[in-house]
């Protein structure tokens, strides 16, 4: 549902809101394989997904307030 929301949504808020939330369950899929196969590197990589993901909601923030 959040892939529909994110190709259909009427405004960019909605497609932000539906781009974090397919990130995080990205990260939990990550982070779900890392505990099942006993790989902490797969940990470090969710650590950097969530990062850039919290850094482009900020820069999506920061172009919706600059637009208007």
């Amino acid at each position: 549902m959040a892939l529909i929301r994110l190709i259909m949504g009427p405004d960019i808020g909605d497609r932000v809101v539906a781009f974090d939330v397919m990130t995080t369950i990205g990260i939990g899929f990550i982070a779900v394989y890392a505990v099942a196969t006993e790989q902490s590197i797969f940990l470090d990589v969710a650590s950097v997904v969530a990062l850039v993901a919290f850094l482009a909601t900020i820069a999506f923030a920061y172009y919706l307030k600059k637009k208007d």
